[in-house]
C-alpha cells in the first residue's frame, strides 16, 4: 500500500499525530510505503528505522515560493 502523508509525525500534536495514527495502525496490517516530508525524518526513524519510507525534500525553489507567499500574507 502507498501512503502519502506530508505530516506525518509521531512527536507532533494535531494532524501529524493523527497523520502518524493511520500510518501505525495500516503497518500492522498491510505492506505500507509511506511517502513524507522531510521535516519527519528524525522522529520516523527512531522508531521505524528499518520500515520503508521515502521522504520529500524541499527544493531551493520551493523553499523560496513558500518564502515569498509569507512575505505577501503576513501583515
Amino acid at each position: 500500500m502507498l501512503l502519502i502523508m506530508e505530516q506525518c509525525n509521531p512527536d507532533w500534536a494535531s494532524v501529524p499525530l493523527v497523520g502518524y495514527r493511520i500510518y501505525q495502525s495500516l503497518a500492522k496490517i498491510a505492506d505500507v510505503t509511506l511517502v513524507t516530508h522531510d521535516r519527519n525524518r528524525a522522529a520516523l526513524q527512531k522508531i521505524h528505522a528499518n520500515d520503508k519510507i521515502t521522504y520529500m525534500v524541499p527544493s531551493k525553489a520551493e523553499k523560496r515560493y513558500y518564502s515569498f507567499l509569507t512575505r505577501i500574507t503576513t501583515f
